[in-house]
């Protein structure tokens, strides 16, 4: 979707920090590309870094459905899976975190494993997931 969900700023993305930061990592070929990740295959080659941050995807209720934030859905991820797989092909190696929802992991070929982090929405530790091909 290209967009971003940043529960910092209710949304906004702070552009002037984003440059900011990017201009102290002068590293030749480093860059930050806020995008859909479907574009990602155009400029990447082997030993590159890629981390890819998508959208939250909750499941909700006893039926366990699928909830969509910022309209990026389980399908998606599906999507991001080829993209995945498609970069490790490559050489490429790839960190992706996104929620704690172990169904993803059966997306990918990719070692998939849970995380801590800090939640201000939850007032402490919440669980991602992280998902890897190196490391």
């Amino acid at each position: 979707s290209g967009e971003q969900n940043n529960t910092f700023n209710n949304g906004d993305v702070q552009l002037s920090n984003l440059v900011r930061i990017s201009g102290l990592l002068k590293l030749p070929g480093f860059f930050i590309n806020h995008n859909s990740f479907e574009l990602v295959l155009e400029k990447v080659q082997k030993n590159d870094i890629v981390y890819l941050d998508p959208p939250r995807l909750i499941m909700q209720g006893e039926y366990k459905t699928w909830k969509s934030i910022g309209g990026f859905t389980y399908y998606d991820f599906v999507k991001l899976s080829n993209i995945v797989s498609k970069l490790d092909q490559l050489g490429v190696k790839v960190l992706l975190t996104c929620c704690y929802a172990p169904e993803l992991c059966t997306l990918f070929d990719v070692d998939c494993f849970a995380i801590e982090r800090f939640s201000p929405e939850n007032y402490g530790e919440s669980l991602d997931l992280m998902i890897t091909n190196y490391g």
